[in-house]
């Protein structure tokens, strides 16, 4: 038998080489190539370009608020007002911090020994999300600013009173966080810090909820 090159087919006649070839609907049963140009229009058309899928996407406002480095997505509140923004949840939390720290000392009786923990986990909690955002102001170039103002009763509550007034202001807390977050839209860093801070909120509240449930 006489050995083919390559190139040849079994009858000896050389092979057609095209650069792009596609087989297609009835034609691939058949063993028919078409190349890649006469295919071209049965072919799906390709996705829009990103500008034309933006305002379809969640955060569509992000688009509107571009930097002059290439266009990353920034908040559209200036770095002043983000300041701000975080000074006050910095204030909801030393004032959460505040008030589970009163809670503790109200409640009397056996109730202490049933909610003491939960107001103390809070209280060592509070302490750390308002250090958090203390760094996050810092790390924005400008120093923590304070302004509370807290005015808690002398009489003693019972322990699901301090529970009820625990989840008020966790409450408060979670909601400060969850404007704040609808605020920064656009800037990816800031929201991911904040919706991290959303989901422990939101868990300290669930948390209080299933307690008072019991």
């Amino acid at each position: 038998m006489q050995a083919r090159t390559p190139h040849q087919r079994r009858d000896g006649q050389p092979v057609a080489f095209v650069s792009a070839v596609h087989r297609v609907g009835p034609a691939a049963h058949a063993g028919v190539y078409r190349s890649l140009e006469e295919v071209r229009p049965e072919l799906r058309p390709r996705t829009g370009t990103l500008p034309e899928l933006q305002h379809r996407l969640h955060g569509r406002n992000r688009y509107a608020h571009v930097d002059a480095f290439g266009g990353r997505f920034v908040s559209a509140l200036s770095p002043d007002d983000i300041v701000h923004e975080l000074n006050r949840v910095f204030a909801e939390e030393v004032e959460a911090a505040t008030r589970y720290l009163h809670l503790r000392s109200a409640v009397r009786g056996l109730d202490r020994l049933v909610v003491e923990r939960v107001l103390t986990e809070g209280l060592h909690e509070t302490i750390r999300h308002a250090e958090v955002i203390a760094q996050k102001i810092r790390a924005l170039g400008a120093v923590p600013k304070l302004d509370i103002k807290v005015s808690c009763p002398s009489e003693p509550i019972t322990g699901r009173e301090a529970l009820r007034q625990a989840l008020t202001f966790e409450e408060a807390a979670l909601e400060a966080y969850q404007d704040l977050l609808r605020r920064v839209d656009g800037d990816v860093a800031l929201e991911e810090f904040i919706r991290a801070q959303v989901a422990l909120e939101s868990e300290h509240v669930a948390q209080l909820k299933e307690l008072l449930a019991e």
